[in-house]
């Protein structure tokens, strides 16, 4: 899990809010391949090596597999992502749930239900 995390806040910036970030990942695990994910990844690098795009999708294949062999339901796979993101995301910003949420654009109040129900 911390390595589909790793991909998806690459630089300790998510490419908009949570719900952007649930887009992305649905888009990357359908393989369809978004720049804002690799921005700093040429053509050329590209084509040597795997994008993280391709890194994600292949990641989050094997995690949505092993859930679905657990019989998990969507909300429940929603969830554990989310959560492991808050608190990753949480972790980068030290600890501070205003700062977190002014960067991911969350409102403040949203952002702090969220990490009561983790």
């Amino acid at each position: 899990m911390n390595k589909l995390l790793t991909l998806v806040v690459d630089d300790g910036r998510l490419p908009g809010n949570l719900r952007e970030v649930r887009t992305v990942l649905e888009y990357d695990a359908a393989g369809c391949i978004r720049p804002v994910l690799c921005p700093r990844i040429s053509r050329e690098s590209a084509e040597a090596s795997p994008s993280p795009g391709a890194r994600l999708a292949a990641v989050l294949g094997e995690w949505l597999d092993a859930r679905l062999a657990e019989k998990a339901t969507y909300r429940h796979m929603h969830d554990a992502i989310e959560s492991v993101a808050l608190r990753h995301l949480l972790a980068h910003f030290e600890g501070k749930p205003t700062v977190l949420a002014r960067e991911i654009k969350m409102n403040r109040v949203t952002l702090r239900s969220k990490l009561r129900r983790q």
